[in-house]
């Protein structure tokens, strides 16, 4: 397992990537994927724009070979990164990094990775459990430079204590140390990525149009293939084999009887219980959303937010309650307050991803601020 970093930065011997404008001059032609450039899920939920990569493990070891359905981590990447790469690039991805790391963690753990832009951050949140992938986030905040990030960032991180009672916070690189407001926070740096193998990405070369091949080619290409894929398979199931019969055999699982499949079950269970949505959690997150979201324009105040609707809602249309409810000031300006509101929740809209449409009789002004009340619908 990875030491814990004293915020310490390694001059890292490629480039950090999180949108195909990083791509000029990426260093040693290695690309190392992060933030946005990747997507992240704990099921396996396609994402327009993305190409989809191989699941990743969400567990080692016994656990991991005898459960019935092991918790896998889906990928993507950016299509848009891995078309505008020039060639010859190489890729590779700081979550294998983040999960190599915490799938040898012992006891809680969230782990906080992520990437940093000009005006936002954003955060992969990881959550492991005696090294078990149970759980992943997507959460962004302003960029650093904003007066108010330390107060969101204290926010998440006291919601997090909240919702997670006794999980260690430890954050990695490529997001610089969050600073001596958080003494309590440990950090991993560059140094975590430096086990990382880059490669082709194969949908990159399928995506340029390569050479054409001729049917004797393709004919021994697939032998090739064939062969290749029979002896890998065999490789890992022999290697699979050996593990599970020396773990088994191991002294402390005989002294106590032995696996227990009930236990093993009730452990899936469980997982089952945690990756399940529930209305209060999303509808909390997307209260978080909307405020981080609105917090990032300009002059605006924040007066009053409420969720009116936090239990799920059978009604539809017009007749359905706003999920969010809320009432802002900004400065007053010459257009009409409805071209100023319209402006607005364009705004809002972009930066929570919610539909928002302005409340009846919803704005007023003091003759130096406009006040408006928005309503907002989470249709994820």
């Amino acid at each position: 397992m990875a030491m814990f970093g004293k915020g310490r930065r390694v001059q890292a011997p490629w480039s950090f990537v999180s949108s195909s404008a990083h791509l000029a001059g990426v260093a040693r032609n290695k690309a190392l994927l992060v933030g946005a450039a990747v997507f992240v899920s704990a099921r396996d939920v396609p994402a327009a724009g993305y190409l989809k990569l191989v699941p990743r493990k969400g567990v080692e070891g016994v656990a991991g070979w005898l459960a019935k359905d092991p918790p896998r981590v889906h990928v993507a990447v950016d299509q848009a990164v891995v078309q505008a790469a020039a060639k010859g690039v190489r890729f590779a991805l700081a979550i294998d990094a983040y999960l190599r790391w915490g799938l040898a963690s012992r006891g809680k753990v969230l782990l906080i990775g992520g990437a940093e832009g000009p005006s936002e951050t954003t955060l992969d949140v990881f959550v492991f459990e005696e090294g078990r992938f149970v759980g992943y986030e997507n959460k962004s905040l302003p960029a650093r430079s904003v007066p108010h990030f330390q107060a969101m960032l204290a926010s998440l991180l006291d919601d997090y204590a909240l919702q997670k009672p006794g999980y260690k916070v430890v954050q990695a690189a490529p997001l610089a140390p969050f600073g001596e407001h958080f003494p309590q926070i440990a950090y991993l740096g560059s140094e975590l990525f430096h086990k990382l193998v880059f490669r082709p990405l194969a949908l990159h070369a399928q995506e340029r149009g390569g050479g054409r091949l001729t049917p004797a080619a393709l004919v021994a290409a697939g032998v090739l293939v064939c062969g290749g894929a029979i002896g890998k398979g065999w490789s890992e199931y022999h290697a699979a084999t050996t593990f599970y019969e020396r773990e088994v055999a191991d002294p402390i699982v005989t002294g106590k009887g032995g696996l227990n499949s009930g236990l093993i079950d009730t452990i899936q269970q469980r997982r089952f219980f945690l990756d399940d949505a529930r209305a209060q959690v999303s509808m909390v997150e997307k209260a978080r959303s909307l405020v981080v979201g609105v917090g990032g324009i300009a002059q605006l105040k924040i007066i009053e937010i409420r969720l009116p609707a936090a239990a799920a809602s059978a009604t539809s249309g017009a007749e359905r309650p706003p999920d969010v409810w809320l009432r802002v000031s900004v400065p007053l300006e010459a257009r009409s307050a409805m071209e100023q509101g319209k402006a607005l929740m364009e705004q809002v809209a972009a930066n929570t991803g919610m539909d928002m449409r302005l409340a009846r009789q919803g704005w007023s002004d003091d003759g130096k601020r406009r006040i408006f009340i928005l309503e907002g619908f989470n249709h994820a």
